[in-house]
């Protein structure tokens, strides 16, 4: 939830939010206070980044009328947020030290609240990108990681074999969002083509799952960290032979299937750091 620290004029999002509220009192919901520097203008940001997650800073830390403009926002939202998280997103030409002030809190926030398969989505992201000089994968990767979480979150159900039934539908879905995104429609014979190669390997990972999850509190687990890997592994796979196809050759069913277990591999390995990383926080 968004509001502008010099614009009072909320009650409209109140309103809104009231219901949801009642509705989902577990439901974790952060208030951005937006446009700090309209609040202090002529006046540099408060640095270092003085507030906590309930948007108070230390005294003599922040000019006055910024912190009115933050403590009323409070107080109109009173009882409808759990975080408060005041930031201010400037364009580099504006002159601010720091463009993106506040940002780094905010994320660090959202990994807090955010459900543990989404989660993933923002610890895995940025480390993806930056490996990437593909425009195409630059676009893709964003894409796969998205299903990769609904993937997992499919996988987490401790009921065997239900998840059977909704990650293909997920995994499809997809495949074919990556086509479009290199711009090769994906043909019944294409998709022929790269399930073949890369198929057994998931179907035997799929059936494994299932199993596991007969064992109480460990399936869950299990599920999602293979629902999660096998999907993005599946994503690059299919975006290692668009980009083969996009510079005129196909790569053989050998190498596809090679480059897809390497990519599952990386993957369980990353979601594993993620929830070491999880439980260290």
């Amino acid at each position: 939830m968004t509001a502008k620290a010099t614009d009072f004029a909320q009650g409209n999002i109140r309103h809104a939010l009231e219901p949801i509220r009642r509705a989902s009192p577990s439901r974790p919901i952060v208030l951005c206070v937006t446009c700090l520097n309209e609040a202090i203008p002529r006046q540099p940001q408060p640095t270092p980044y003085p507030f906590d997650q309930r948007g108070d800073a230390p005294p003599d830390s922040v000019p006055e009328p910024l912190r009115r403009c933050i403590d009323e926002h409070k107080r109109a939202f009173a009882g409808l947020f759990d975080v408060c998280v005041p930031i201010d997103l400037t364009k580099p030409e504006d002159g601010f030290p720091d463009p993106n002030y506040g940002g780094e809190a905010l994320k660090d926030t959202l990994l807090q609240v955010l459900p543990s398969a989404y989660r993933q989505t923002l610890l895995r992201l940025k480390e993806a990108t930056e490996e990437l000089k593909d425009v195409h994968l630059q676009h893709a990767i964003p894409v796969i990681i998205g299903y990769s979480s609904m993937a997992a979150t499919a996988g987490a159900i401790p009921i065997p074999f239900v998840d059977l039934f909704l990650l293909p539908g997920i995994q499809a879905k997809m495949v074919n969002h990556l086509a479009r995104t290199y711009g090769q429609p994906m043909t019944a014979e294409r998709f022929k083509e790269l399930a073949t190669s890369v198929g057994i390997g998931i179907m035997a990972r799929q059936a494994i799952r299932e199993v596991a999850k007969l064992i109480p509190f460990v399936g869950s687990v299990i599920g999602a960290a293979v629902a999660w890997a096998s999907t993005y592994a599946l994503g690059r796979a299919f975006c290692y032979y668009y980009q083969a196809y996009c510079e005129g050759h196909v790569p053989d069913a050998q190498s596809l299937k090679k480059f897809y277990h390497e990519q599952y591999d990386a993957a369980k390995q990353r979601w594993k750091d993620g929830k070491t990383q999880e439980r260290m926080n």
